[in-house]
């Protein structure tokens, strides 16, 4: 950091701005920088050129905006041209704003790329006529903004499109630079995006929450809190920024929906931005560009893409689907149509060969993984019912069978799951129908083999249960009355035996009675 007092040349008065013509070379605006739209006509610049500001001469004035005046300036120093901002702040403790010019500085210091992004280079701070200004010196881009270039297509959407993509491209990957060295921008817009023969470069990386700390608030209300901060531009800030009580409330996914915006921006034949995250008709966009848009703007920021690298990735899959040959296309429809008819394993092989040729195609991609999950979960599904035979019930055994062929219908262990259920099914019904007719002709013993056979089959049944439990029951009373008929007999109590004989035969008939009973139940149930 450096300060300087401000000599030579012709300073305007700090409080007066408007005024007439701002001279030579300033007839027509070079760009925004750092937020700083074009400078209306007729309006005159707080420093003329020839102006002296410590190492730094001014050249021309660029722009202004609410947060100051932009210029392109000879570093006397670094010998080159710079462009700084000035900013002009009240009177405050050295120590204090000296704090806080730091605090800024680090926030640059944290981007140790600067390909796409306008290199800093060091804060200074400048006195004229009682009144301190805090000035900003970086790296000058000639070409312009991005929101010039959009500007001077308007009238050739296919060139605006053709180029806007291909400068869109390189916006993400600088914004992902961004990302991965720990910055977010917080207010991205064509505005804050320069253009170098090298491509695109980024600006203005929450530069105004630090300079309303330094000037005291001074600063229009425009796209700021109560508070004065700035938050944003309307149309590219994402709903949780626009609620967040501190602009450093929001993470780096507002980056990603202000990407769609822009994207969106791009897209659109007129130029337009969403509609509060709502896209309006993009004739002539691609389903998969939609796509992009439409997750890069939902609402919940969780819906988005959560890497910025993965727009890249959609992009990647986007020209590919332009591009891809007739085969390839038909092959994308085949794994479609495949997945519609439940022919899981034909998609997941189809995607797989789409994906040995295109290992970038998003949607293929999605699909391959959805798939896997399905054929994993169906397996976990398929060993759960093979370690429950014998232990589980076969109502609770075909809860499991149709959940796992509801996730993978043609999973290679369900074929065999299916026939060794269905065959035990067919099995208990069987037991259960012999038992019955067993009980009819008191044949007790057979009775009771087959409900026990039938309730090991289906543990837990309750007719299997209830039936066996029957037949041991009818069986033990029969045996018993039998012993009993025969130790009379032998004991030479024959009315006694006679009668012990009537109560076997009356409870025997109620049981004959009870089981046909049930038995027409049975049929008229169609056998279940």
């Amino acid at each position: 950091m450096s300060t300087a007092n401000t000599k030579g040349g012709r300073p305007v008065a700090p409080h007066s701005r408007p005024g007439a013509s701002a001279g030579a070379g300033h007839a027509q605006s070079r760009g925004p920088f750092l937020s700083s739209p074009p400078v209306p006509a007729g309006q005159r610049a707080l420093f003329a050129a020839g102006t002296d500001l410590g190492r730094f001469r001014i050249e021309e004035h660029v722009g202004s905006g609410g947060l100051g005046d932009v210029y392109r300036a000879h570093d006397c120093v670094r010998d080159e041209t710079v462009a700084i901002k000035l900013v002009e702040i009240d009177p405050t403790d050295p120590q204090v704003l000296a704090a806080e010019l730091k605090r800024e500085k680090d926030i640059y210091n944290q981007i140790r790329d600067c390909r796409y992004v306008v290199r800093p280079h060091d804060i200074h701070l400048a006195a004229y006529g009682g009144m301190q200004f805090l000035l900003l010196s970086m790296e000058y881009i000639a070409g312009g903004s991005f929101r010039d270039l959009l500007r001077a297509r308007a009238g050739d959407w296919a060139a605006r499109r053709t180029e806007g993509q291909a400068i869109f491209r390189l916006i993400v990957r600088a914004v992902m630079l961004c990302h991965e060295q720990g910055v977010v921008h917080k207010d991205l817009k064509p505005e804050n995006i320069l253009l170098d023969r090298s491509g695109p470069k980024l600006c203005d990386f929450n530069i105004s929450g630090f300079v309303h700390n330094i000037t005291g608030g001074r600063l229009p209300a425009c796209g700021r809190t109560t508070t004065g901060v700035r938050r944003g531009t309307p149309g590219y800030m994402s709903p949780e920024q626009r609620d967040a009580a501190h602009p450093d409330d929001v993470d780096h996914r507002t980056d990603i929906y202000a990407l769609g915006a822009i994207y969106h921006e791009i897209l659109d034949p007129q130029g337009r931005l969403p509609r509060d995250g709502t896209l309006v008709s993009l004739q002539g966009a691609s389903a998969a560009q939609v796509r992009i848009i439409t997750r890069c703007l939902q609402k919940d920021p969780a819906k988005r893409f959560q890497r910025v690298g993965e727009i890249l990735d959609a992009l990647d899959a986007a020209e590919q689907m332009g591009t891809l040959s007739v085969p390839v296309k038909e092959r994308w429809q085949q794994a479609l149509a495949a997945v519609e008819q439940g022919r899981f394993g034909d998609a997941e092989r189809v995607c797989a060969e789409i994906l040995l040729g295109f290992p970038n195609h998003v949607d293929a991609q999605a699909i391959l993984r959805d798939l896997q999950l399905r054929k994993s979960q169906a397996g976990q599904l398929y060993a759960a019912i093979r370690e429950s035979i014998g232990r589980r019930g076969l109502s609770e055994l075909a809860e499991l069978l149709v959940s796992a062929v509801d996730h993978y219908p043609d999973h290679m262990d369900g074929l065999a799951i299916q026939v060794e259920l269905g065959a035990m099914a067919q099995e208990y019904l069987h037991a259960m129908s012999q038992g019955a007719a067993a009980l009819l002709r008191d044949d007790w013993e057979f009775a009771e083999r087959c409900f026990g056979r039938a309730k090991n089959l289906d543990p837990g049944s309750f007719p299997a249960e209830a039936e066996h439990l029957r037949a041991q029951d009818v069986l033990a009373r029969w045996r018993q009355g039998r012993q009993a008929i025969d130790k009379a007999m032998v004991d030479g109590h024959f009315e006694a035996a006679l009668a012990l004989a009537q109560d076997v035969d009356t409870f025997l008939a109620t049981v004959r009675r009870d089981v046909r009973y049930l038995a027409r139940g049975h049929e008229r149930n169609g056998g279940r």
